[in-house]
């Protein structure tokens, strides 16, 4: 789920706040299974802020996301150590 507000708070164009929240259960690759998972639980939440130039036809954006899981059975059983990053970038639309 992804969902956020899009609003012009400034001239120089919107401003998008967002959050994000993502659940994957049991999604278990070949490898995983030939190791012995027998189940899995993975999640992802974030929130971002993105910026519209208007006039340089570009946007720019941070964001931070957090990803954690578990896995039952196999040598890697019991909870995984959360992953969690903050990525910044831009994208001129030509």
């Amino acid at each position: 789920m992804k969902a956020g507000i899009r609003r012009k708070w400034t001239d120089l164009g919107a401003t998008v706040l967002y959050g994000e929240y993502t659940q994957y259960i049991d999604q278990i690759g070949p490898a995983a299974l030939n190791a012995g998972v027998t189940s899995s639980e993975f999640t992802r939440w974030g929130l971002g802020v993105a910026q519209e130039i208007d006039k340089a036809a570009m946007s720019v954006w941070l964001k931070y996301r957090q990803h954690g899981g578990e896995l039952t059975g196999g040598p890697f059983a019991g909870d995984l150590d959360a992953f969690r990053y903050i990525s910044a970038g831009g994208l001129i639309y030509f």
